[in-house]
């Protein structure tokens, strides 16, 4: 059967008709899921954290839906030991739910 045969087929119109929709109904179920893996929408702002006390960090940060880690520790005599002197990213920066907020 020669192409423009076969194109004229109810069985290519069948396969044509069933693909499009498998495409469509394919962008439709990622476009709505893909929302709730990346938290689309979902966001907390950043507290400032220079000058806490490292002891008291599990406290300070358990009212934001947020994480820590300590990077750095960087002696400066000007300054009470063990206190936060660097965050990134900054304070009142709009960030997703969940993200690690570095400090030294």
């Amino acid at each position: 059967m020669s192409l423009k045969k076969y194109i004229r087929t109810k069985y290519f119109f069948l396969n044509l008709i069933l693909a499009t929709v498998t495409l469509l109904t394919l962008f439709i179920l990622a476009y709505f899921t893909i929302a709730g893996f990346t938290n689309h929408g979902s966001k907390v702002e950043v507290p400032d954290f220079i000058n806490q006390k490292t002891s008291s960090l599990d406290d300070f940060i358990s009212n934001y839906d947020l994480e820590y880690e300590i990077v750095d520790s960087i002696y400066n005599k000007d300054l009470p030991k063990g206190v936060v002197i660097e965050q990134s990213p900054e304070a009142s920066v709009i960030v997703k739910p969940g993200r690690k907020i570095y400090l030294t």
